[in-house]
């Protein structure tokens, strides 16, 4: 990741997520699943997960990405996306 901190390219992206629960050896642990899950900025408390659980979670990230990975650097907003109804005429 010192090549992405270096020469990576740092731009704004919004993504989609979805509230998770696993487990580890009887630890819970909750988070953000998006392509980018593996970064500890994505763990979330007992409460967001209540908060976000079955909901589609639309995020906004600062990113840097070189051609070796990509690195978060921040999550600027989050928000539900609203349900929608396709109500019949």
């Amino acid at each position: 990741m010192f090549y992405t901190a270096m020469v990576g390219k740092q731009q704004v992206i919004h993504t989609q997520a979805q509230a998770t629960k696993s487990s580890f050896k009887g630890k819970i642990s909750y988070y953000l699943k998006t392509p980018y899950r593996s970064s500890p900025i994505f763990k979330i408390s007992t409460e967001q997960y209540q908060h976000y659980q079955n909901q589609q979670v639309l995020l906004q990230l600062t990113i840097r990405q070189s051609s070796v990975g990509t690195s978060v650097k921040s999550i600027n907003h989050i928000q539900i996306k609203p349900k929608t109804t396709n109500k019949g005429q």
